[in-house]
């Protein structure tokens, strides 16, 4: 599993899409099919004409980790046993539109919302 927001926007090591995507106006999931579609593009590109790229279908996902611990703030809350948490955690939540945009960048990330 990676995560959608580290993967790498420029340099040797970027991924295929991800620094267009980010710079973009998309809505956020579109953002995804960005890179997705780069991604098989420059799978197709590398591969040539042995590829058959109806075989290969990309997928990034861009729920993971934020989506369980953000999806009931509560339930996060007390099976930390820090129920006080849980008005904290909802307010970092309702704050974005969906719990993956919660750790978009390195500023954004719940462990930067402190300091």
């Amino acid at each position: 599993m990676v995560d959608y927001y580290g993967l790498p926007r420029t340099g040797p090591g970027a991924w295929p899409g991800r620094e267009a995507g980010s710079a973009s106006a998309l809505p956020y999931p579109e953002n995804v099919k960005q890179v997705e579609d780069e991604i098989k593009r420059d799978l197709c590109g590398d591969m040539g004409q042995r590829f058959d790229p109806s075989r290969f279908i990309p997928f990034v996902m861009i729920h993971e980790f934020e989506a369980l611990l953000f999806s009931d703030c509560q339930r996060f809350a007390e099976a930390i046993n820090r129920e006080e948490f849980a008005s904290a955690f909802q307010d970092i939540r309702d704050g974005f539109s969906n719990p993956e945009q919660i750790d978009d960048s390195p500023h954004t990330a719940p462990s930067e919302a402190n300091r």
